[in-house]
């Protein structure tokens, strides 16, 4: 839904999904002020000031701890479903493995010992994602989870 911010009149994309039952609170990357987004019976977004933008020696792009950040371009939306969808995937492959996963990763022999499993993890990533599935953020997703480096491919580290 398109939003403008209520403070400098800015437009904004917001995702629908980022509109909970109470809506979203949103803090304006261009003047720094905070607003409350809520839904409406007519399906036009509801844009409530809460407080007025600081005074210019804060930051632009200062986000408090309790509201979204400013919406996600297409991009950037389909990198966090992505980066999401791989977290989930990861956490239910650890979650079957247990033990042995955390034994293998004391060893540095996850790969010896689990990479027929996790070829099927990144399998069932993809399957989830269909062509919107990225093996960079699965790699991603395995060394922030993990501390395991698949590297970037042909060329890259190792």
């Amino acid at each position: 839904m398109t939003v403008h911010c209520p403070h400098c009149s800015t437009e904004y994309l917001l995702p629908d999904h980022l509109l909970g039952p109470r809506g979203a609170r949103v803090r304006c990357p261009k003047c720094a002020g905070a607003f409350v987004v809520l839904a409406s019976a007519t399906g036009e977004p509801k844009v409530e000031a809460q407080e007025p933008p600081p005074s210019s020696s804060e930051p632009e792009s200062k986000v408090t701890e309790d509201a979204p950040a400013p919406p996600p371009s297409a991009g950037e939306s389909e990198r966090s479903e992505a980066v999401s969808v791989a977290a989930q995937v990861l956490d239910e492959l650890a979650g079957r493995l247990g033990d042995r996963l955390q034994e293998a990763r004391a060893a540095g022999k996850v790969l010896s010992e689990f990479g027929p499993v996790m070829m099927d993890a990144y399998q069932e990533y993809r399957r989830r994602l269909g062509p919107r599935a990225s093996a960079g953020v699965f790699r991603e997703a395995l060394r922030e989870r993990w501390n395991l480096d698949l590297g970037s491919g042909p060329g890259g580290p190792r």
